[in-house]
């Protein structure tokens, strides 16, 4: 769906398995489906806005950047909405995405490929529905959001904004650092996680690990529920106390425990850095 004062510019590709792609000021969406396809939603007099260069089986986009393309830019998101560049790529055999946005919206929606590689400046990262074998993510300011995806490995680094993972799962590790942002995890499942977060609360309901899950947390909130995994570490310096109403096995109903205790409950050792009450269900 388009605003009707949107124009809608249709480029011929021939077949590509790897893409990258470097935007300005564009909103970018990726899609996946038999035939590839690129659609930008602008301006009518925008068709010199991209660059695109084939090589080989190699696409790659780029946004122009010209103080005129800055200003129709701001004119157009003003009047009418934010641009848009649609990007279908081809349903077999892909094998590598790799895109920079400066400053707009990202959206990854039903892809299965090896390798996803983003690089973005400014907005919202949405990543749906989707199979990912690689994810490499670098985040200046933004909310992330990745619902029913599945990965293999996995590093996240995001400065500024909240993240929310939702039937989500890693087969293999995953590493992330947040500096700034209020974490939602549910129905989450990993091998091996290490999250790191600066500044914000931290929600957790219906956690499964194969392996080790290692929490560390300056400032906020945090409360885990329904968590399975062998071995949890959790570092807190500061903020309430964590509250893990799974079942204990071999604990009062109320046990609290001090800095640098370890409890042994039905979701194995968990060892933590901060005053702790674990409490039945």
């Amino acid at each position: 769906m388009f605003d009707k004062k949107q124009f809608a510019h249709v480029f011929d590709v021939r077949d590509f398995n790897r893409l990258e792609i470097s935007l300005i000021g564009t909103d970018l969406v990726i899609r996946q489906a038999e035939n590839a396809g690129i659609i930008y939603y602008g301006e009518q007099k925008d068709d010199d806005r991209f660059e695109m260069k084939q090589e080989g089986h190699t696409l790659r986009i780029t946004e122009k950047s010209s103080l005129n393309v800055l200003k129709k830019t701001l004119a157009f998101k003003f009047s009418v909405g934010k641009s848009r560049l649609e990007v279908t790529i081809p349903q077999t055999d892909f094998l590598k995405l790799s895109a920079e946005v400066t400053k707009g919206d990202v959206a990854i929606d039903n892809v299965k490929t090896s390798t996803i590689s983003l690089i973005v400046g400014s907005g919202t990262l949405t990543v749906a529905d989707s199979t990912i074998d690689n994810l490499d993510v670098k985040a200046q300011s933004g909310n992330l959001v990745m619902k029913k995806t599945l990965l293999g490995n996995a590093k996240i680094e995001n400065r500024t904004g909240d993240i929310l993972l939702d039937e989500f799962q890693s087969g293999e590790s995953m590493t992330a650092a947040f500096a700034e942002g209020r974490l939602k995890m549910r129905d989450v499942t990993f091998n091996d996680a290490k999250i790191t977060l600066g500044q914000g609360d931290v929600r957790v309901r219906g956690f499964k690990a194969t392996g080790d899950f290692n929490l560390s947390t300056n400032i906020g909130d945090l409360s885990l529920r329904q968590i399975q995994a062998p071995t949890i570490t959790i570092a807190a310096i500061r903020g309430n106390d964590l509250q893990n109403p799974a079942n204990v096995e071999g604990l009062p109903q109320h046990e609290r425990g001090h800095a640098g205790a370890s409890f042994l409950t039905s979701a194995g050792h968990l060892d933590v850095n901060k005053e702790i009450e674990i409490t039945k269900e």
